[in-house]
């Protein structure tokens, strides 16, 4: 069963799935690319959670899936994906890389989680390769302290 992506009736000859120039040349994986074809540009966060002893009653109520499939739903609803999930042994229980439509939405996220008072998380912005090629060009005047 063929599914069709949202975008393929604007631009019927790309090819989603598989990361190829469009027709016009525009690559869309391209910074550029994808503000000139005016296509919305999904943040990455990493989210690093600590539960306290209710969160974890809670999560071994629910179970691991149970609270993955909980974050897919929450973060769906608000333009969001979990795009890695996982739980760890040490001073974090969980991490999380999830992509998000923008810093307020991302901010929204860690005070609703983390006014529950269930699981303490912090929210790290994700910055590719390319984003800091680009901070690399940026010139910036700085005068160190005591200089």
């Amino acid at each position: 069963m063929k599914m069709d992506h949202p975008l393929s009736t604007i631009y019927p000859n790309a090819s989603y799935g598989v990361q190829q120039p469009f027709s016009n040349g525009a690559n869309p994986k391209s910074l550029k690319s994808r503000k000139t074809l005016n296509l919305r540009i999904m943040k990455k966060y990493l989210i690093k959670g600590t539960y306290n002893t209710d969160g974890i009653k809670g999560l071994m109520k629910e179970g691991g899936t149970g609270r993955k499939n909980a974050i897919e739903k929450m973060l769906a609803t608000i333009g969001g994906k979990v795009e890695a999930f996982y739980y760890a042994f040490g001073e974090d229980d969980v991490y999380v890389i999830v992509e998000l439509p923008d810093d307020i939405t991302a901010a929204s996220v860690g005070l609703r989680v983390n006014a529950a008072g269930l699981v303490k998380i912090c929210l790290t912005v994700l910055l590719t390769p390319e984003d800091i090629d680009a901070a690399s060009n940026k010139q910036v005047t700085y005068r160190a302290p005591g200089a």
